[in-house]
Formats: C-alpha cells, structure tokens, sequence
C-alpha cells in the first residue's frame, strides 16, 4: 500500500505538538513575544489610519445626512482652495455684494433644485459660575431642520429656540455644563447673554464647540461678513457640488466644503493650489514597498532568535527521534510545523488583542470629548496581514533552525555556545548591512531622492539588530566591575546570545518605533507651528484691556488679577496712544527673507535660486505676514503700535533675549526685533504714515506728522512675534512728543497656572474691567495626543518584550541557578538576578533602540524634506530630548521593578508564567 503523502507531516505535527505541550511555559513566552509584536502593529496600524476619519465619516460631522455642501464667504476677489477647504489664500481689496445679490449669484452657480441654508460663525466667550473661556468657535445656525443629522446631541435637545445652545463634549466637561444649565456668551468682546444649554455634542472634527439657534447672538448687521461673524451657507438638494462647481463659486472670494469632492476628491493636477506639486508617482509606491519589506525583514530577525531558543531547547528530544530513525526531513518538518502552530495562534491572538487596544484607547478619548481619533477605522485587509505576518513571520523565522536541526552535531547538542565562525558571520552580516545602510543614506543626499531615506534608516536599524550579540559580548567584558547580579546576568546574556538577541530584538524594534514616532511627529508640530510665535514664555498671562479703557478700569483689572496670581509679577503694558502705524522701515539693501517670498514654502515646488529684492512684487516682508498666532494683540481698533518700555515689561515677558533687550531700553535704544529693520550704521527709521483706516473726523487730533521719518539708536532682538515689531524707551516717545497708554498687564515670572485657574482668573479680569485674559502655552495640535497615545503603545511592547526575556532566561537557567546555591550563593538573590537580567535585556534595547529610532525618525523628516526634490527649510529634524529620555528611562526602570516583582525572590523557585 502507497505510503500518504500526508503521513510525515502528520507524525512531525503530532511531535511538534507533544513537545509545545511539555514545554509550555516556554511555547507560552515565546508566543507572548509574538502576541506583542503583532498586537503592537495592529494597535498602531488602526490608531494611525483612524487619525484622518474616512470620508463619509467626516462628511457627516461636517454636513450630516442631508447637506451636500457649506459655503464660506471670505472676502471680495478670487480664492483658492484644497478639496477639503482646509487651506485658503486670495482675495482682493473690493465692495464686497450685499447678502441678496450674494445668495442670488451662488443660487446661478449651484445645480438646479438647491436651496440655501444660511447660518452666521464667529467666536465667542462662554462664563459659567467663576470660570470662563477664551475665545471659541460658535455657529448659529437652524438645526431643526436639513441640519439636525450634523449636529444631532449626544445629551438632551437640538437648540431650536432663540437662547439656546447646544455646546460640545469638551466644554461640558472644562464648564461642567449639562442640559438645563445657564452659560453667559459673549460676541467677540460684546455683551454677554444668558443662553440655555439644551444639549451635549458627542466628540467631533466640526470645529463649533458651541451651536446657537437663530436670532441668539452672532449678527452680520446686514453684511455678509464683520469684524466679529461671517456667513456661511449650507447646500441642500439631491444634487452635488462637483469641483468644477467649487472652483466657480471661489470666483466670488468663497470657499466649499463639498460632500462629492470630499468623497471624490480631484487630482492635484486640477486644483489651482496644488497643480504645481507632484502627484504620487512610483517615488510613494516604491516608498510603500520599500518600508514594507523592510518591517518583514525586521520581524523575521524579531522572531528567529526566539524559534531558534526554542529548537536548542528541543535538540536533545529531536537528537533521540533521529536515533529512532527520524531522518533530516523529519526533524526539520517537526521544526517548522511548531513554529507555524505558534505563530498562527500568536498572530491570531496578537491581532485580537491589538484591535481591542485600539478601540479602549478610542473609545477613552471620544468619552472625554477627545476627537484625535474620531472613527476607529477597522480595516479587515491588515487585521488578516498581520495574523498572516505573525504565521508567515514565524515560518520563515524558524527557518534556520530547521536546517540545523536536520544536520545537528552531538557536540552542538552539548554545548549552549554559538561557534565564533557563528559570530564571525554576525559581524561580517551586520558590517555589510551598515555599509549599506550607509551608501543608501549618501545617495539620498546626493540625488535628493526622499524615498531613499526612510529604508537606509530601516536597513541601519537592521544592522544593529544584528549586531546585538556583539554589543552583548562587548558589555560582558565590565561585568567584573558589577554586584553579583549584575555580574551574572551580563555573563549570563553573553553566553546564551541567541536567547538575548530574541529579547533584546523585540526590545530594539519597540524602542525604536517609539524614537522614530517622537523624533518624526515633534518635526511635523514644529513644521505646522513653524509661524506661531509666542508673545511670552510658557506660563505667561496676558491681559488684553478693552479699546480705550480709563486708569480706573486698569487698576481694576490689575487687582483681580493680582489676587488670583499673587505669587506673579504683575506688569503693566503700555503702547503709544495714536491711529497713526508707526514702524521700523526696513533696510532696502537686504534681500527678501526666505519666509516672505511668495508661493509660501509650504506650496513652493521649486528652490530661491536667487536673492529676491525686498521691492519685489514677490516679496511681502510685513512681519504680521510671518506670525500665523491666532491670539489677540495689545492694540486699539486700529492695530497694535509700538510699545513704551523701561525693560521692566521685556523681562516679565520671558522670552529669550529678554535680558538684552532690557539692557538696551534702559539705555535709551530702541529694540527692534528683526535684523531686516537695522540699518548699517547701527540704527533704525522709524517711519509715521496716516493709516487709511483712520476716521477722517479725528484726524485733526494726531500729534505725529504724517510721513515723518525718525533715525534712532536701536538693537536687534530676534523676536519673531508681530506683536513686538517695535519697543521703545519712554524717553524717546517724549522726544517725538507723544504719549502712551495702558492697553494689558502681563502676570509673569512665576508658575504656570491650570487651565481651571485660568479659567476663574479670565471669569474674574472680564467681570472687574471686560478685559479678556490668554495663558501662554506651546503650539497645541492634535499630533501631540497622537504621539503620547503611540509612545505609550511602543512604551508597553517593549516592557512586555523584557518581562518575556527574564522568564524565559529564568526556564533556561534552571541548571545554573541549582549550580549558584550548591556554591554557596544567597538564595534570595532570585529577584535581584531577574532584574539584572531585565535591565541588561531593556538597556541594550533602549541604547540600540534609541540609536535606531533616532535615525529613522530622521529620515522620514528628510523625506518631507527633500519631497520636491530640494531641501525645503520648512521642515527641520526636532528631538524632544526631555520627553524622550523619559520614556527611555521608564522602560528600563519599569521593566526591573516588574521584572523583580514577579519573579521568586528565592533561587530555584518556580512561579506560574506572568500573566
């Protein structure tokens, strides 16, 4: 009878499975390696593909079920626009229509059969008890109507009479406002109204945190846009607004949020703001491919030392079935089949647990009116490639072990030692891996090639991967000059390098994910707030007094100021009291800074080949042009002037150079605040010209002179805030014969306050002298919740890989620890070994890690960089150092105490695996 073809994979499966069952524990951590690895990816795969919601997703946050479009009327003259209204630049200076002949132009560009919805935003305060807010986005609008499904509440009822408001999640909770309760708004610096809360919004990517029902507060007086609302229309009907729509109605100086485009969206090559840049051509799909072999390549090498502990650990059992007769085919079948049943199950668990990890940490943040991740997106595709990754990984992963176990020698039964030809090919492997790591890097800068950056990063890391047993040896060499613990596990990694490349591989991967997710998203914050510049140091409060507020009401403001910040100085900012503008002139034998030339670099395709001159038509060099903050300005209706200092208001601000700049003031020199507005010979003009902003009827009361030009002794502080464009002493004002005024007080120099405090102390300046209070705080983007999400995520794969290490050397060393007490060594010293142990395994991770994840976090800044072809200095590599070292330092300390804490404290003592 024909032997089954099925027969000898049977027999090696029966094998495979009696040895997993009798080494359980160690099948148990080797599976926990894989579960980690693969529930790590999956975690991080569903976090970061549900960071941008799908389409239909953000269509109906944005517009709900009925809407097709919302227009918003910006100012006279074309505009331009991306698909998802999410940048703009245009505009001109003209009439702009009244709202009939505004509404009757859309309705001719509209498809037949749509109606008008029309709605007013502006930004408003909200009080409630002794806190309130700064300014916040507010819409009033109808939404009982086409509109209910966008702004349908999570708690309570739709706003649907004049005076009721239905407010966000975030707010609710920063107010603690729930349906029924009074909340006080005010317009923009208007007068405040007692609107009733009717409902709670759930968390959202629409940017009104309050929604108004018509007639409540926001009014365009008539016009399609003031100082304090703007009109919007939203777009109903069955038709959509295509994009050829869309680019018509920016014609008339307006921008669409259309449902079809945001589904549908146009190649770059059609819209007017992006045609200039390249389409993703084979440089992204090549990237694409290129970093997806290379996670494989660094999963394999992740796994293959763990499949390779495992089948030295089995030789003596596979050594007995070739003495029964089992030939080389057997024992590799026996191999592969065990690490395809591990494998398997892991990654199928791995992914489980990942997508479950994925939805708490969702699902967390929406509770608390968190919208980073507004929609978890669960894409079946990669949960399958990950169970398959985890299978696939293992197979290939087990791999040379298998071929070993076919030719085993009796005396690499014997011995636990690599053989240094083994070493030697380590070395040789990674030298070789460095090295091309390193000519792919050159080429990248070379070429300017940005898809190059991100594998020579990924290869390099690679190398160290491999060169792990290697760093182990050479660490071992100290281990004399440790205590015994650490003297033993030092030794104890070296001899047993297949075992600690495993841990420490999975720690190095982990680590250097977290590295490469805080190196890359801190340069991706500092690119988008590269043009938000602070008016003080972090900390800092600001109070903005209202247009022509008296002494008294400065006083005022002051001591409720001063009584919710005694422990701050409290300063005074004083300004030149006149509607003339009154600025430094800028030196027209400099060029152009790089920031002013138009297109902005963040649409620029091609490099400054050449100076532009500062008269150039592409050159806009206003320093209001550079500062993208969005926080008010001390200043009166007609814009901010120069401020009046003796050094006491620079140094209460706290910005760097501060100490300069007062130095400089209290020898009677201005400060100016960019090198452009310094002159050769060490001075400024300043430059007086009637604002044409200026009612005509007080023109008779300016003391300056129009057109008047000053040279004046000034030093260069490189502020790049709009806000400080000029400072000068108070007796230089006097010179030119005019006064100053109290606009804002500045409570610096001391702690930080919370955002409660803040809130009670904004509640208490507005109801003392109506003056709005802002904290200093950094740039804030919604990156940051994204990477602390991720960092912990790495944080916990690479813990958890160190915990698995130590139990596993622990079911490894059971011989050397009976050897340990028979000589006389402590029994208690259990615990302290394992976390000797952790640390070694969790150092040489974070110090390889670290290295690595630098590197590729690097590169990945570089290709943003270098993505036109030519080095854009938008983008520059930022590491956050402290908060980085701190993550670094809590995986190894974390992984010893837990490592301690769990393990026997007695030597020889066995305890059930970790949980």
């Amino acid at each position: 009878m024909a032997r089954s073809l099925t027969a000898p994979w049977r027999a090696a499966l029966r094998l495979a499975l009696r040895d997993a069952a009798r080494n359980r524990a160690a099948t148990a951590l080797i599976a926990a390696a894989v579960v980690l690895v693969v529930a790590g990816a999956t975690a991080g795969d569903v976090l970061l593909r549900s960071i941008t919601p799908p389409a239909a997703v953000l269509n109906r946050m944005m517009l709900g079920d009925s809407a097709q479009a919302r227009i918003t009327w910006h100012l006279p003259g074309p505009v331009q626009q991306t698909p998802r209204d999410d940048l703009m630049v245009g505009g001109a200076d003209a009439e702009p229509p009244s709202p009939e002949e505004y509404e009757a132009t859309l309705l001719d560009l509209l498809p037949e059969g749509s109606d008008l919805v029309r709605a007013v935003t502006g930004t408003v305060t909200a009080r409630s008890g002794d806190r309130a807010t700064e300014g916040l986005e507010a819409l009033e609008a109808p939404v009982d109507g086409p509109l209910a499904d966008a702004f349908a509440p999570l708690e309570g009822t739709a706003p649907t009479e004049p005076g009721e408001a239905l407010v966000s999640r975030e707010l609710a909770r920063r107010l603690s406002l729930e349906p029924g309760d009074g909340i006080a708004l005010a317009a923009d610096g208007g007068d405040a109204r007692t609107v009733t809360v009717t409902g709670v919004a759930p968390a959202s990517r629409n940017p009104a945190q309050v929604v108004l029902a018509p007639g409540t507060l926001l009014d365009t007086g008539g016009e399609l846009g003031t100082a304090t609302a703007v009109s919007v229309w939203f777009v109903t009907g069955s038709e959509p607004v295509t994009w050829d729509r869309v680019l018509r109605i920016n014609e008339t100086g307006s921008t669409v949020y259309s449902r079809a485009v945001v589904s549908d969206p146009p190649p770059p090559a059609e819209v007017p703001l992006l045609s200039g840049q390249p389409t993703a051509g084979p440089d992204t799909r090549l990237l694409f491919l290129g970093g997806l072999a290379a996670g494989t390549v660094l999963a394999c090498l992740v796994m293959g030392p763990a499949f390779a502990v495992r089948a030295r650990r089995a030789e003596r059992d596979l050594a007995l079935v070739s003495a029964q007769g089992g030939d080389a085919q057997t024992l590799r079948r026996t191999v592969l089949l065990g690490a395809a049943a591990v494998g398997g199950g892991a990654g199928a668990v791995g992914a489980l647990a990942g997508l479950g990890a994925a939805w708490a940490v969702s699902a967390g943040l929406r509770h608390v009116g968190d919208p980073v991740f507004p929609s978890l997106i669960l894409p079946a595709a990669d949960l399958a490639a990950f169970w398959a990754l985890g299978a696939l990984t293992a197979l290939a992963a087990a791999l040379p072990p298998a071929l070993r176990a076919g030719r085993t020698d009796p005396v690499a039964v014997l011995s636990s030692r690599p053989a240094a030809a083994t070493r030697r090919r380590r070395a040789g492997v990674a030298s070789v891996t460095a090295l091309l790591a390193a000519v792919l890097a050159g080429t990248a800068f070379r070429t300017a090639t940005p898809w190059l950056f991100v594998p020579a990063a990924l290869v390099a890391t690679g190398a160290a991967v491999l060169g792990t047993p290697l760093v182990v040896t050479a660490l071992a060499r100290l281990a004399g000059r440790l205590p015994l613990a650490g003297r033993l596990a030092l030794r104890d990694a070296a001899r047993n390098g297949e075992r600690t490349a495993m841990a420490a591989t999975v720690t190095i991967a982990a680590v250097a994910s977290l590295a490469a997710v805080a190196v890359f998203t801190s340069s991706a914050i500092a690119h988008e707030g590269r043009r938000h510049f602070p008016r003080a140091a972090v900390g800092t409060t600001l109070v903005y007094l209202p247009d022509g507020a008296s002494a008294s009401t400065a006083d005022e403001a002051e001591a409720a100021l001063r009584e919710h910040f005694p422990e701050n100085d409290v300063v005074p900012v004083r300004m030149i009291d006149t509607r003339m503008e009154v600025a430094p002139v800028p030196d027209p034998g400099q060029p152009c800074p790089d920031w002013a030339v138009w297109p902005p670099e963040e649409i620029r395709t091609e490099p400054i080949t050449a100076p532009v001159p500062l008269d150039s038509p592409d050159c806009a060099p206003m320093k209001a042009n550079g500062d993208q903050n969005r926080q008010v300005m001390w200043g009166g209706a007609l814009g901010a002037a120069p401020l009046v200092d003796d050094g006491t208001l620079v140094r209460a601000l706290g910005l760097p150079g501060a100490e300069e700049a007062a130095a400089a003031l209290a020898e009677g020199r201005a400060v100016v605040t960019r090198d452009l507005d310094l002159w050769p010979d060490g001075h400024a003009r300043v430059g007086f010209r009637r604002s044409h902003e200026e009612p005509a009827s007080v023109s008779g009361e300016e003391p300056f002179e129009d057109g008047r030009r000053v040279r004046v002794p000034a030093t260069v502080v490189e502020w790049p805030s709009a806000q400080y464009a000029l400072i000068v002493p108070p007796e230089m004002l006097a010179e030119w014969g005019g006064e100053a005024a109290t606009v804002g007080l500045v409570a610096g120099n001391g702690p930080a306050p919370s955002r409660a405090r803040a809130d009670r102390a904004r509640a208490a300046v507005a109801g003392a002298a109506g003056a709005e209070l802002f904290v200093e705080r950094p740039y804030s983007s919604p990156r940051t919740r994204q990477m602390y999400v991720l960092l912990a995520l790495a944080g916990v794969v690479a813990v958890g890989s160190c915990l698995v290490a130590v139990r596993l050397a622990a079911l490894d060393s059971r011989r050397d620890a009976a050897t340990l007490l028979v000589v006389g060594a402590d029994p208690r010293t259990g615990r302290r070994l394992a976390g000797a142990r952790a640390a070694t395994t969790a150092g040489i991770g974070v110090l390889l890690g670290g290295v690595s994840g630098l590197a590729v976090g690097a590169a990945a800044v570089l290709a943003e960089a270098y993505f036109f072809g030519y080095f854009n200095p938008a983008w520059s590599i930022v590491v956050p150092w402290p908060l980085l070292m701190a993550c670094l330092a809590s995986v190894i300390a974390l992984a010893t105490l837990l490592a301690a804490a769990l393990t026997p404290s007695r030597l020889g003592e066995e305890r059930p695996m970790i949980p």
